[in-house]
């Protein structure tokens, strides 16, 4: 499977697009899998997994198992849980919630401000 590439521009960086790669793991992941789970205070979810990557560094995973997720706490990495998120329901064959991960990548609050909500 080729991996997603997508570009973002918001939440993470006001001036600069950020280009995210969702893709899943693979082996030679396994180092930087479990240093990005110690900067979570968690374990390393079970395989399969899915990552989001920036410039070649991982910011955060999704286990395909079971849903767990380890992020960067050092990083503005909701947007990434929010893709990855898209792309398990991709996988799986659901619908996926688009107002959810709309809302996770900023839209929502983004739209209400431009409303006066």
């Amino acid at each position: 499977m080729e991996p997603a590439l997508l570009a973002y521009r918001g939440g993470m960086s006001p001036h600069a697009d950020v280009a995210i790669v969702i893709r899943l793991s693979r082996p030679e992941d396994e180092r930087a899998l479990e240093q990005l789970a110690g900067l979570d205070s968690a374990s390393v979810p079970p395989a399969p997994m899915l990552v989001a990557e920036t410039d070649g560094k991982l910011r955060a995973s999704m286990s395909l198992r079971d849903g767990r997720v380890i992020a960067d706490p050092f990083h503005r990495t909701a947007p990434y849980v929010a893709l990855l998120t898209a792309r398990a329901e991709q996988l799986r064959g659901e619908r996926p919630d688009r107002r959810r991960w709309f809302s996770r990548l900023g839209f929502g609050a983004a739209r209400a401000q431009r409303s006066g909500a």
